[in-house]
């Protein structure tokens, strides 16, 4: 699972994973702690995306998943730097089995004659 964006989440240590006590919405922290909790999320963005704070945010459920992140330079007149992520996923599509289907109007019928069918 990822779940990407900028949540605006300016009082959260990602260090200790703990909100600062002073805090406005200490309810909003505390549930928003519970959720990455429960859903077994990590916050990969380690490094501040707007002045000192991370606000923008890549929770995933798989952390080994993400090899690298980083944030570059921000566009034109964005206010925050861009998160770039690499990723290890395998590409590609599972072959399904092959499997034998038998065509009624290229039958040997003269076959099945001889086998007393």
């Amino acid at each position: 699972m990822w779940i990407l964006g900028d949540f605006n989440l300016p009082d959260m240590n990602w260090l200790t994973g703990h909100h600062q006590t002073h805090a406005l919405s200490k309810k909003l922290y505390l549930t928003f702690t519970e959720n990455m909790i429960n859903y077994n999320l990590e916050q990969m963005v380690k490094i501040p995306t707007f002045n000192n704070n991370i606000l923008d945010f890549f929770l995933t459920n798989i952390p080994s998943q993400v090899h690298e992140t980083k944030t570059l330079p921000g566009l034109d007149t964005s206010d925050h730097d861009i998160v770039f992520h690499e990723i290890k996923v395998k590409r590609g599509r599972i072959k399904p089995n092959s499997r034998q289907v038998k065509s009624y109007k290229k039958a040997n019928w003269s076959d099945w004659s001889h086998q007393g069918i």
